[in-house]
């Protein structure tokens, strides 16, 4: 039984590997876009919508890099960092009344707790491995 665990998990972790990889093209793919989108937005001149288009997609792309590192880290770090750039796009992009502000700012805020103060000293040390090899 143990052996038909393993090799389970050996099956997902190539298949977490290969959507990563899936999502790293699709990834250079919208880059590419969202250049063309921003040399065409000079020449049209910039607007609002424009702007908020822009954001809105270079903070997709954002968040599909942090996900492709769950897949390949699986790190508490990680995932506390999508989930805070996806509340931060939600934040920036998206019109939402006052409360729903309030709550996504909480919600920021909880994360960020938790980072701080929940994470093992291994957590932690991935976290910072990670920053410092950039």
């Amino acid at each position: 039984m143990k052996k038909i665990n393993n090799i389970l998990m050996s099956i997902v972790h190539i298949l977490e590997k290969i959507i990563a990889a899936i999502l790293m093209v699709v990834v250079v793919i919208a880059v590419v876009y969202l250049v063309l989108d921003i040399v065409n937005g000079v020449k049209a001149g910039f607007d609002s919508e424009f702007i908020k288009t822009i954001l809105s997609d270079t903070l997709n792309i954002i968040i599909v890099i942090e996900f492709i590192r769950v897949l390949i880290k699986h790190t508490m770090g990680t995932v506390v960092e999508v989930l805070i750039f996806a509340l931060a796009r939600g934040l920036i992009v998206i019109n939402e009344t006052i409360w729903e502000m309030a709550i996504t700012i909480v919600a920021i805020a909880v994360l960020l707790a938790c980072r701080k103060f929940l994470f093992l000293d291994d957590d932690l040390k991935k976290v910072t491995n990670r920053k410092t090899d950039k």
